[in-house]
């Protein structure tokens, strides 16, 4: 209250409160208007709170969570299973390419693309296919935030692709390159955490350490052109991925810590010890061969010991130990949603999982499983490595490339109950709600391969004259024959 209105206070009281109503009403609407969020009591005064970018963030810390998260993975069970389900569900198999041409299957391109993905050639260290280094990479951009590919050339064989990939871990490279901050007319590029960046934010070129085993060794730029770099974009103009552990890696290292010490309180709880007690202290101190062989006598069933006069003997009174699983179980939840996979697929505990709820959490995980795909792995790595080879394709082999187009297809998705699931695609079909195309796709086939096995099974069956249910030119939905093919079959016998 200021001097003005003590000053009028003296002279009348009741403005002097309805003064006071009117500013308490001022507090109010202004706590009512503004976001809890954004409250400054004393609750949440200690709160430390950073505006700065994700890049400034991870210049600072970076380091430390990649190496945090590596060792996570190596020694802590969970954060293994949890890395290893995102990389076994994303890839699976490996995603595979249908190349086509005017809505026709390229034979010629597509062999190339088989023989180049699905020999080890395609790895410069000759280690790798296709689906393995998609599934190494998952893996890394999961545990380190992210992983870089470089294209090496080489000499030209009739029947190959002349470039092979090598996967290079992202501590290599150079984070010391960096000048955020220092403006040069002469050079108007940026370059952050080891990328070089133009006005405009587009990657022209990564700085590569030479020597994998030292810290402060030299880099090389490698043209972007040469370069990718797969991560998980979680901000706009992100420069480094981040660590997917990042946010749960203290309760991991928290989970972890508390299992060992349950499992010291464990081991205590299991010493049974019987302490025998001098009561009268007329015992004889002095030791003899009888008083050796009573000192420490070793507890089994049934046994029966007379204890000399004076003597009793006490039990010891070992802690109890409850409530262990259900803290874990809450924990594991905690760690499974930062990560982005379920419970059941953390911990393996599917004790409380029945098939509506098992069908629920798979059907949440199986979304993030195809943003991980379609906005990591294929924009950042598959597609790129195959304009790559187009470019071989029609430079080595004279092809024209410029309406080739490819189509990926994902691994199968498993089903929690096949004969529901398959009739639910049998009626979207018949009903328009999507092609048989898209069903090959959704199991993990190549449509045009999966036709042509068809016809080919069904002329083999036709010709040596097997009937088989599968067939509906012979049998219907229901399994009984089909009467106009019967008929058929009839007047070519007369005739």
């Amino acid at each position: 209250m200021d001097f003005i209105d003590k000053f009028k206070d003296l002279f009348s009281s009741n403005e002097s409160k309805k003064r006071q109503l009117i500013r308490h009403k001022k507090e109010f609407l202004n706590e009512i208007r503004n976001f809890q969020g954004a409250t400054k009591s004393d609750r949440y005064k200690y709160w430390e709170l950073n505006n700065s970018s994700i890049n400034s963030d991870s210049r600072l810390g970076l380091d430390i969570l990649r190496a945090r998260s590596r060792d996570l993975v190596k020694n802590d069970g969970y954060s293994r299973r949890g890395i290893t389900a995102i990389e076994s569900n994303t890839v699976g198999t490996g995603i595979t390419a249908e190349i086509v041409k005017d809505g026709k299957p390229h034979e010629q391109v597509q062999e190339l693309w088989n023989n180049f993905t699905e020999s080890t050639d395609f790895d410069a260290e000759k280690m790798l296919t296709f689906s393995g280094m998609q599934a190494l990479i998952m893996k890394e951009v999961a545990e380190s935030g992210d992983c870089f590919a470089r294209k090496f050339p080489n000499k030209f064989e009739n029947g190959k692709i002349p470039f092979e990939l090598k996967l290079i871990r992202s501590e290599l490279i150079d984070i010391n390159k960096d000048n955020t901050g220092i403006k040069d007319p002469s050079d108007p590029d940026i370059i952050s955490q080891g990328i070089k960046f133009n006005e405009r934010g587009r990657r022209l070129g990564y700085f590569v350490k030479n020597n994998i085993n030292s810290y402060y060794s030299q880099s090389t730029l490698i043209s972007s052109n040469e370069m990718l770099q797969m991560l998980r974009m979680e901000n706009t103009s992100q420069v480094r991925g981040i660590p997917w552990l990042a946010p749960i890696l203290l309760d991991v290292k928290d989970l972890s810590d508390y299992q060992h010490a349950e499992l010291i309180r464990r081991k205590i709880a299991s010493l049974y010890t019987a302490f025998v007690h001098d009561i009268d202290g007329n015992c004889p101190t002095e030791s003899n061969e009888d008083d050796e062989e009573n000192k420490n006598i070793e507890m089994m069933p049934g046994l029966t010991v007379t204890l000399p006069a004076g003597r009793t003997v006490t039990l010891s009174k070992p802690p109890t130990v409850t409530g262990h699983e259900a803290f874990c179980a809450s924990y594991l939840k905690k760690i499974a949603c930062g990560l982005g996979v379920t419970y059941e697929v953390l911990s393996g505990d599917l004790s409380q999982v029945n098939f509506s709820s098992g069908r629920m959490g798979w059907l949440e995980f199986y979304r993030n499983i195809e943003m991980w795909r379609w906005n990591i792995l294929i924009p950042m790595f598959c597609e790129p490595v195959f304009k790559w080879f187009l470019q071989s394709v029609n430079l080595y082999y004279g092809i024209d490339t410029t309406k080739i187009k490819v189509n990926w297809t994902p691994p199968r998705r498993e089903m929690i109950d096949p004969l529901k699931e398959v009739q639910a695609d049998i009626m979207k079909i018949r009903n328009g709600f999507c092609s048989l195309d898209e069903i090959h796709r959704e199991y993990g086939q190549n449509s045009a391969t999966v036709l042509q096995k068809i016809k080919h099974i069904f002329d083999e069956l036709d010709r040596m004259g097997i009937k088989l249910d599968c067939n509906p030119k012979d049998t219907t939905q229901n399994g009984s024959l089909n009467s106009s093919r019967s008929k058929k079959s009839d007047n070519n016998k007369k005739k």
